[in-house]
Formats: structure tokens, C-alpha cells, sequence
């Protein structure tokens, strides 16, 4: 269950706001990857309202507050700020003028059986521009906060944030690109329209690329497979069952829309055995990989391929239990175009592990190792791709440098050892 509000907002002058931005490019947030890191880790969501204003959704998960009892009415309460930056990014995506800002304070009550808020602020912003969103929820009881940057994109009336994904039977809007395990969704439109256009593509996306390779990542193109039309109702329960990649469109002559990816049941979790078979690919060779996939017993050569590598059982459920928790989260925090794992950020969450020290910019994240016995951190790069279907797909910036990482890695896990690059 969940409980949602609408946040009260009130303006606070501009300089404030900047002050605190400036903290915020420079704080590590390497927490948000960090699951075993007790921190707040909102997700958001945009809708176009009207031509002058979006809605931000945010989603916060009641086990990542502090709540305490030390006020007046005894009650377990939490305080949250909430606070943004808006620019203005349509000619110049180095832009650092503010064109709106705003803070505001919420206290929140526990109340049994909800674990889940949903806040809602409105953003003035125009159509025809592209805004840079730089948004910080913090909670003052724990003084720790999450700033983050979310893309307001009103350049066309047929981009995805045109479009509100909600969960059919419950009011919980849809936060993520992939289908929920239900499959089973309700659209809201911005636009008054009779028909959806639905257009389906099979999942022909490539594994990431070696951290050290000279070659370039494939620009995505969705080719579609098939195409079928949907009359629309706010009240219609929209199936979704297939694996792969759904284009859905209000306009079936402009390339814009609402982008979807179909996964397992089970994702962003691993229980599938093919899903634990294909990431193999990054840890075993040619050779091997193949006759894994070609096994008449695909559940007994993946079992016998961990036995291998860890010598006993043991080891091996210990070697399991780690890489496969590494893919569920490289899926859930990395998922775009392409399932988590796939990605370059995925790709080296799962095999180095999480790092010490991220910081993220409007456009790129670098992550940073703390490696002992050497005198510099490892450094790597991700740049944001620019993508009509996804806001979440970054590309490693490579370099023949990571090649002794890399393999050092690799050598550790086939060798019976988890590898983390801080050890």
C-alpha cells in the first residue's frame, strides 16, 4: 500500500538556492548505488500538464526515512525538505542560470501498512524548451540527502513524459521503463485522442563492450516487428505480455513516444535460468559460453560452470549469491534501452563491484576506485547518451588503461575469489 500527498510550495530567494547547488556537484554519492547504505533514493517521473506546467512525481520508500518520536505529539514523524534548481538547457546544455527555484518542508506521520509516499511539486515550464531539473530531497532528521537530475522535456506534445504509466488496479504511477511483472497498465494522455499506436520490437541489444575495446557501442534504432492499433480510455486496462521493446505513439507518423521494455516476470530480480546464463558471457569464454547455451540441461551446466570456478560448493553459492545480487541491482539502477546488465554502467558494477566515490553531473557520472597499494584512484567515465527512449542510458568513455582491471578481475572470479577493486 501507499499513501500519496501534494506538496505546498513556497519560493526562497535565488541566491540560497544557488549556494546550496554548488554543494551538491561536489558532494560523493556513491550511497545511491550502495545498497547496503542506508539512504534516502527517490525516483521521479514527469507529466506535461498543460503547456505552462509539468508535474514531478516522486517515490519514497518509508525504510530509507528517519522517523522519531521526539515532538509534542508523540507521533513517529519525519521532516523533509524538498528543493530544485530549474535551467534552461534548449540552445545551451552548459547553461547554469536559474529560471526557477523553490523550497519546501513536509512533515510527514507514520501511519501503519504504508511503505511507499508519492509527492507531487509542479514546475512551471514552457513547451518548446528542454529544462535541466536539479532536485535535492533531504531528510533533516537523518541530515542526509539525495540531489539528483531529471530532464523536463516539453519540445514535442509526443515525447514520453506525454504520457502517465499507472499500475492497473492501484493509483501507483509506473517510475521505471520497464513493464511491471502484472503487465497489465492504464495511459494517461495529455492529448485528447481515440487511438493508440502500438509498434513491438524483438530485444536485439548487444552486451556491453570491454572496458579496454577500441570499438564503439551501436547506436539503438527501433525496428519494429510488428504494429497494431488500440482504441484509448483513460479507463482501458492496457496487456503488455511479450518480451522485448514497445514503442506505444498517440501519432504513428512522428518517431516520438512512449518507450517500454518487456523483461522476465521476475526483473529487475535473476531467477530465470537463462537470465543467469547469458551475463556469463562476461566472465567465461567463447568456448564455454557456448556450450552453455547449447546444453541439454541449461540449469546443470550453469550449475556445473560455478562448481568449476569455486572448486566447492560453498564457495560457488558464495561467488551465486554475489553476482547475481550485483545483476539485480545493476537492473534496477541501470536499466534504459537495455536491460541493467547490459549496460556499460552494469557491466562494471557487476564484475568490479560498487565504487567508493561517484559524482554526477547533468550530462556524465564518474565513479572512482580506491585501489590499495597504488598511489592514484582508478577513474572511470560515463557520458549520457542522448536518446529519444530512455534518460538512463550512459556510455563508458574507454581506454586501453582498464586492460590490466579488467583482467585482474576476470582471473579473480574464474579462480574461485568474488572481486571487488577496492580489496
Amino acid at each position: 500500500m501507499f499513501r500519496s500527498f501534494v506538496i505546498i510550495c513556497c519560493v526562497v530567494l535565488l541566491a540560497a538556492c544557488n549556494s546550496q547547488k554548488k554543494a551538491a556537484f561536489e558532494q560523493n554519492q556513491s550511497n545511491i548505488y550502495q545498497p547496503s547504505v542506508l539512504s534516502i533514493r527517490p525516483e521521479y517521473s514527469v507529466f506535461h500538464t498543460s503547456d505552462t506546467l509539468s508535474q514531478l512525481m516522486i517515490k519514497l520508500d518509508l525504510a530509507e526515512i528517519l522517523f522519531n518520536q521526539a515532538n509534542p505529539e508523540n507521533e513517529l514523524q519525519a521532516m523533509l525538505r524538498f528543493q530544485y534548481n530549474l535551467v534552461d538547457i534548449t540552445s545551451n546544455n552548459n547553461n547554469k542560470e536559474v529560471s526557477d527555484s523553490l523550497t519546501t518542508v513536509k512533515k510527514l506521520v507514520k501511519q501503519q501498512g504504508s511503505d511507499v509516499i508519492i509527492a507531487s511539486l509542479n514546475i512551471h515550464a514552457q513547451t518548446g524548451k528542454v529544462y535541466l531539473l536539479n532536485i535535492e530531497v533531504f531528510d533533516m532528521l537523518r541530515n542526509s540527502g539525495q540531489k539528483s537530475f531529471v530532464v523536463i522535456d516539453k519540445t514535442s506534445a509526443y515525447t514520453s513524459q506525454n504520457f502517465r504509466v499507472m499500475i492497473a488496479g492501484s493509483n501507483m504511477p509506473l517510475f521505471r521503463s520497464y513493464i511491471p511483472d502484472v503487465d497489465s497498465v492504464k495511459i494517461l494522455l495529455r492529448k485528447n485522442v481515440d487511438r493508440l499506436y502500438i509498434k513491438y520490437a524483438r530485444d536485439n541489444t548487444t552486451l556491453a563492450l570491454p572496458p579496454f575495446s577500441s570499438q564503439t557501442e551501436p547506436a539503438f534504432v527501433f525496428a519494429a516487428d510488428s504494429s497494431w492499433v488500440l482504441p484509448y480510455s483513460t479507463d482501458k486496462v492496457y496487456h503488455f505480455p511479450y518480451k522485448g521493446f514497445y514503442l506505444i505513439q498517440t501519432d504513428s507518423t512522428q518517431s516520438a513516444g512512449l518507450f517500454l521494455s518487456g523483461y522476465d516476470k521476475s526483473y529487475p530480480m535473476v531467477k530465470e535460468v537463462a537470465s543467469m546464463i547469458s551475463p556469463l558471457e562476461y566472465l567465461s569464454t567463447s568456448e564455454e559460453f557456448r556450450k552453455i547455451k547449447e546444453a541439454d540441461d541449461p540449469k546443470l551446466a550453469l550449475d556445473n560452470f560455478w562448481l568449476k570456478m569455486g572448486d566447492n560448493v560453498a564457495v560457488s553459492r558464495e561467488m551465486i549469491r554475489v553476482f547475481y545480487n550485483r545483476m539485480f541491482y545493476a537492473n534496477l539502477y541501470f536499466s534504459s534501452y537495455k536491460p541493467g546488465w547490459k549496460t556499460d554502467r552494469g557491466m562494471i558494477y557487476m564484475v568490479f563491484g560498487p565504487p567508493s566515490y561517484i559524482k554526477k553531473t547533468a550530462n556524465a557520472e564518474t565513479w572512482e576506485y580506491n585501489i590499495k597499494e597504488e598511489a592514484s584512484n582508478l577513474t572511470i567515465k560515463f557520458i549520457k547518451a542522448a536518446s529519444p527512449y530512455s534518460f538512463n542510458h550512459y556510455i563508458m568513455q574507454r581506454s586501453d588503461e582498464y586492460t590490466p582491471y579488467w583482467r585482474m578481475a576476470i582471473d579473480s572470479w574464474r579462480s574461485g575469489r568474488v572481486f571487488t577493486l577496492e580489496e
